[in-house]
């Protein structure tokens, strides 16, 4: 009975997680970072892929084709690329070449917030020591 159980909880809770995950980032997300890890199912046999993405919220293919910043080619169905700014909206869709045979996927959605918390106006910060030794360095506030 315990395995029976054990059974119908691990297909009901962990079973469907990777066909829910296959698309990253999902529909309509809202992001706290530029650099984006985008993946999507994979094909079978050796596929290439190209990721595309455009600034706006994109319907069509040619507003989508006039609106593209990147298209960046991989071997995987996994990549990381960086969007220019925080606090806008962006479409990116995949591009698969297999065997001569090019499909394309639907167009996905997401934004990248901008966080009250950044405003200059309101929040400042002050370097006062230079140390030297680290340059070109990156100062996080959490």
């Amino acid at each position: 009975m315990k395995w029976f159980v054990c059974c119908l909880f691990f297909c009901l809770v962990y079973a469907p997680t990777p066909l829910r995950a296959q698309i990253k980032p999902a529909e309509n997300s809202h992001l706290n970072y530029r650099l984006t890890g985008f993946s999507f199912p994979a094909s079978v046999g050796s596929a290439h892929y190209t990721l595309q993405i455009a600034t706006g919220n994109c319907t069509s293919d040619a507003q989508f084709a006039k609106n593209v910043i990147a298209a960046i080619p991989s071997d995987n169905n996994r990549i990381v690329a960086t969007v220019p700014e925080f606090g806008k909206q962006y479409t990116w869709r995949t591009t698969t070449a297999v065997a001569g045979k090019v499909t394309r996927s639907n167009f996905h959605h997401f934004c990248t917030t901008r966080s009250p918390d950044l405003d200059s106006s309101k929040i400042r910060l002050k370097v006062l020591k230079n140390t030297g030794s680290y340059r070109n360095g990156y100062i996080f506030v959490d």
